[in-house]
């Protein structure tokens, strides 16, 4: 995202996970979370879900806020 005030609003859908077992749990595990502003710079965001039986699995992404 390019801005000029040095913030921006970044919104994004939180990722959607499966799982054989059943999905029991999903945490966002960098403090991040969307509609929130973000200062200029890189941000990585990372979710991770746990089913019953102790397995997880990770989505991440980053966020570029850069200046105009």
């Amino acid at each position: 995202m390019i801005t000029k005030n040095g913030s921006a609003v970044v919104v994004w859908d939180e990722p959607k996970f499966s799982d054989n077992v059943g999905v029991t749990r999903i945490e966002e595990k960098s403090g991040y979370h969307s509609g929130q502003s973000f200062m200029w710079g890189n941000y990585q965001v990372v979710y991770v879900s746990f089913d019953d039986v102790g397995n997880t699995a990770i989505c991440s992404f980053k966020i570029y806020v850069l200046g105009e």
